[in-house]
C-alpha cells in the first residue's frame, strides 16, 4: 500500500532500471505511475540522487557489505561509473531548476529525459530499439549492454511500416527531441565543469573575470582549450591569459598547456550566467513588489507612482 504523496523503493528502482535501460516509454510510464500518488517530486529527487550515490559506494567499494544496499549493488555492475557522476550532476541541476518549471512533475520528467538523452555510447556495441504497432519498446542484442545515443535507436522493423506510420512519426519526434537534449545536456555539463574549475583555482580579481568571460570546449590531461566570444577578443592583449596558464598548471600539473580560440560559444560563459541571474532576481522583486496590494492601494489613495529604478532584490 503506498500513501498519497509518497512512493516506494519498488517504483523508484524501477525508474532507475528504466533508465539504465535507455527505456524511454518505460520511465515515462514510471514517471505516470508516481504521478498518480500525488507526490513531492523534488523528494523524489533527493531519493533519486540519494540511490546514486548509494550505487556510486558501491562501485568503488564492492566489498561495501552493510553500506549500500543489495539492490543498489546489482545496479552498480549494470552502469558505468561515468554515467553514475554524470547522472547525479544532472540531477543536482535538475533540482535546482525545479521551481523554474511549469509544474514540478514537468520539471522532474525533463530532467530525467536529460539523463536518459545523455548517454555515452561504447563503440563496437551493436543494441536496437523495437517499437511495436502498440507503442511499447522491446531490446534485443548479441552483445553486452551499452549505452545508446538517440539517433542510434532503429524505431521499427520493415515489416512493420505499414501499420505503424503513427507510431514512427511519433518516435520520430521523440528521437529528435531527446537528441537536442542531449546536446544542450551535454553542453549544460561542459559549463558546470568550467564553473567547478575556476571555484578550484580560488581565481580573484581580474584574471577571475577573464576566466568568468571563457567557456570550456575541451579539457584532458595535457589540454584546458577555452573559447572566448570575439566580444570579449580584446581582453587576449591583458596579461590575464598569462596569469590564467599559471593558476591552470598550479591545479593540473606544469605540463598542461592552455589553448583559447575566439568564436561564438553554444553556452552561458560564467559571466553570462551571474548577468542572466542577477537580471532575473531584479524582474522577480520587481513583479513582487508591482503586485503588491499595499503597494497598489497606495497607489490609488495618494495618486503616488513607483520609481522602478528604486527597486533592489534583498
Amino acid at each position: 500500500v503506498v500513501t498519497i504523496g509518497t512512493i516506494d523503493s519498488t517504483e523508484l528502482g524501477g525508474l532507475l532500471d528504466s533508465l539504465i535501460e535507455g527505456d524511454a516509454v518505460a520511465l515515462l510510464q514510471s514517471i505516470e505511475t508516481m504521478a498518480e500518488h500525488s507526490p513531492d517530486f523534488d523528494t523524489i529527487l533527493v531519493e533519486l540522487l540519494s540511490r546514486l550515490q548509494s550505487i556510486a559506494v558501491s562501485q568503488v567499494l564492492p566489498d561495501s557489505v552493510n553500506i549500500v544496499a543489495e539492490e543498489d549493488a546489482i545496479l552498480a555492475s549494470r552502469i558505468s561509473k561515468e554515467d553514475v557522476q554524470l547522472y547525479y550532476q544532472i540531477g543536482l541541476n535538475g533540482r535546482r531548476d525545479l521551481s523554474m518549471a511549469p509544474d514540478p512533475r514537468s520539471g522532474f520528467e525533463m530532467t530525467m529525459i536529460r539523463m536518459l538523452a545523455f548517454r555515452p555510447a561504447q563503440a563496437g556495441m551493436n543494441y536496437a530499439v523495437t517499437t511495436s504497432s502498440q507503442g511499447k519498446s522491446t531490446s534485443s542484442d548479441n552483445s553486452p549492454k551499452t549505452s545508446v545515443r538517440p539517433s542510434q535507436v532503429s524505431t521499427v522493423e520493415p515489416a512493420q511500416k505499414k501499420s505503424s506510420e503513427p507510431v514512427l512519426k511519433r518516435d520520430s519526434e521523440i528521437n529528435s527531441a531527446l537528441t537536442h537534449i542531449g546536446t544542450q545536456a551535454n553542453t549544460e555539463s561542459m559549463s558546470l565543469e568550467w564553473q567547478k574549475i575556476i571555484d578550484e583555482m580560488a581565481l580573484a580579481g581580474m584574471v577571475k573575470e577573464f576566466a568568468g568571460h571563457c567557456s570550456l570546449k575541451e579539457h584532458n590531461e595535457n589540454l584546458v582549450h577555452l573559447i572566448l566570444t570575439p566580444a570579449q577578443q580584446h581582453l587576449l592583449k591583458t596579461t590575464q591569459k598569462g596569469k590564467l596558464q599559471e593558476a591552470i598548471k598550479t591545479r593540473f600539473g606544469a605540463g598542461v598547456k592552455l589553448s583559447i580560440s575566439v568564436e561564438e560559444t553554444p553556452e552561458e560563459t560564467p559571466a553570462q550566467q551571474l548577468i542572466r541571474e542577477e537580471r532575473e532576481t531584479q524582474k522577480s522583486a520587481e513583479q513582487s513588489i508591482l503586485n503588491d496590494p499595499n503597494i497598489e492601494a497606495l497607489e490609488s489613495q495618494f495618486e503616488a507612482s513607483l520609481d522602478k529604478e528604486s527597486i533592489r532584490p534583498r
